[in-house]
């Protein structure tokens, strides 16, 4: 039992590089088989645990369980909970990440690893040819592979394996990534000097003035256009903290959210700064909990470790890929093995027997919710496609009675609700009915129901309502747009 109960904790290590490797499918289908994996792994470290059992605890951990409490909250009292679910579930799966990472053996075996690293240097390459120098691999943007190959690096010098460090040193390189190369700049400077009494400066002078240089080119050619964007979008984060400051607007909700403030033509679903979204998304107490607990994990982190999770925050401060799940998941993961020479180790006493079957019914229940919740999703999942293709064969009645099933199924389903404006537009360019313009008119109004600050859709009706003449819900509809809409 203790051989099987070590092997499934070290299966944690492979579920970040899953996660890399099909981030840029896009697939919910994959997103929510890895959820249940990493729940399924806690699942079973908690039914596996015994009288004399160990467990492990970082240091000032009691602000990381708060922080998890603070975000819990955030979520419940979130105006869009119902369209951040999957997206919170991924996020809690960092945390559990973390907890398992701490308890892994101390060598991790890298044979396991290699592949994923040898399949992401390969789909490097391949998506350079394919979009013309573009280097996003199994990811779809290059700063989201420079942030995760900013932690590889970290990984393969603590491993002494520095041709790999090598390797994906030169791909941060071709990725282009500013805001990767400046962080890894600063943090070298960081280095020398942390050991400056080790370094002899005058004999490396040549390289120091080289990498100085470097840093400079750096700074000179930063896009000011992509700064401005980036001013934008830090802006509208802070106006949304502003609006909730103590918990937030839920996990992810700056892409639900951020129209609320804007319209203009340049989107994005992230603010492209970690701490600013961290604020607008859980509120000033989670982030002052959160912010003190990754300042402990740099503290009492390990070798290299320390310096890659320095990078990848830096980093962060200037873009978006501890944002996402695939970087979100490596970054927990990175941050558990870094601390595991330092941790507070409690042995499971003979109390334990009192509360046992409750932890165990606790871990079968977040299975089966688990379970539950991926069932849904993936019902969700092939009906939408099923509408999709119905509609492409232009079989629109087949693909109404679909999706009002579906809707009756899955009320809260902004997916399946935008399916059915599409369908009645669609039939109303085609056959010019009144009836397919109302019912479409009405499927917007459901649309804002389940996303009200969505600026678009108000703009959208505003003329379809001026164009049927209707004054009152004209009227009514401007009195929702001053209430849920600013900057108008």
């Amino acid at each position: 039992m203790e051989l099987f109960f070590r092997n499934l904790l070290n299966l944690i290590s492979l579920l970040p590089f899953f996660s890399i490797v099909f981030y840029g499918l896009g697939d919910v289908r994959i997103t929510l088989i890895l959820d249940f994996a990493v729940i399924f792994l806690f699942a079973c470290f908690l039914f596996l645990l015994r009288e004399n059992s160990s467990i492990n605890l970082s240091y000032n951990y009691e602000y990381f369980l708060v922080s998890i409490l603070i975000s819990l909250l955030s979520y419940f009292l979130s105006p869009v909970k119902h369209i951040i679910s999957v997206d919170f579930v991924g996020f809690l799966c960092g945390f559990i990440i973390f907890l398992l990472a701490i308890h892994q053996d101390k060598e991790i075996n890298l044979s396991y690893i290699y592949p994923f690293l040898i399949f992401i240097v390969v789909a490097a390459v391949f998506s350079a040819f394919v979009n013309k120098g573009e280097f996003t691999s199994t990811l779809k943007n290059e700063n989201t592979l420079a942030f995760v190959s900013i932690l590889i690096v970290g990984m393969m010098i603590e491993y002494r394996k520095f041709w790999w460090a090598l390797i994906f040193l030169v791909i941060i390189i071709l990725t282009r990534s500013i805001g990767a190369l400046i962080s890894i700049m600063l943090v070298s400077f960081y280095y020398a000097f942390k050991n400056r009494k080790n370094i002899n400066l005058r004999k490396n002078a040549i390289v120091l003035i080289i990498i100085a240089l470097i840093f400079s080119f750096l700074v000179y050619h930063i896009d000011t256009y992509s700064v401005l964007n980036r001013v934008r979008w830090w802006g509208y984060s802070i106006d949304m903290f502003k609006e909730r400051p103590i918990f937030g607007w839920g996990y992810s909700s700056f892409t639900y959210v951020s129209k609320r403030y804007y319209s203009m033509d340049v989107n994005s679903i992230y603010v492209h700064n970690y701490f600013l979204e961290t604020l607008s998304d859980f509120g000033i107490l989670f982030f002052i909990f959160w912010i003190y607990f990754l300042y402990s994990i740099l503290r009492f982190s390990s070798g290299f470790y320390r310096y890659s999770l320095i990078a990848s925050l830096v980093h962060s401060f200037f873009d978006f890929g501890i944002n996402t799940s695939c970087g979100w998941w490596l970054f927990m993961y990175v941050c558990g093995i870094s601390v595991r020479n330092k941790l507070f180790v409690f042995r499971v006493g003979e109390g334990y027997r009192r509360i046992k079957s409750y932890i165990r019914i606790f871990a079968f229940g977040i299975c089966v919710m688990s379970f539950w919740m991926g069932a849904k999703y993936f019902d969700l999942y092939y009906r939408n496609r099923k509408i999709i293709e119905l509609m492409n064969q232009k079989n629109y009645q087949s693909a109404l009675r679909v999706l009002e099933d579906s809707l009756k199924k899955h009320p809260k389903s902004i997916d399946i609700a935008l399916r059915r404006y599409e369908i009645y537009w669609l039939l109303y360019l085609k056959d010019k009915e009144f009836s397919d313009l109302v019912a479409s008119i009405e499927s917007l109004e459901y649309l804002l129901l389940l996303n009200p600050y969505y600026r678009d859709r108000y703009k959208l009706l505003e003329e379809l309502y001026f164009f049927i003449g209707d004054k009152k819900s004209l009227s009514d509809l401007i009195t929702r747009e001053k209430i849920y809409l600013k900057n108008l």
